[in-house]
């Protein structure tokens, strides 16, 4: 693959399309390890113990927004 193809995008056109490439392959069937597996859930549970987070949405549209100005 050629990188080259895509230097000319801004960077939030650059976010957009990796945004899309994580959508394609969260719809692909992915078979998890079980060391993989053990690992996700315990990077859930400091996640949902935790009270200091951020939405995948509000993070978007912080990007966004300093990629406007």
């Amino acid at each position: 693959m050629d990188l080259q193809h895509y230097k000319h995008l801004s960077t939030s056109e650059k976010v957009l399309l990796v945004e899309e490439i994580w959508d394609s392959i969260a719809e692909d069937a992915v078979t998890l390890s079980k060391e993989n597996k053990k690992l996700l859930e315990e990077r859930l549970s400091t996640y949902n113990s935790s009270s200091k987070r951020t939405s995948w949405e509000t993070i978007k549209k912080k990007v966004r927004s300093k990629n406007k100005k």
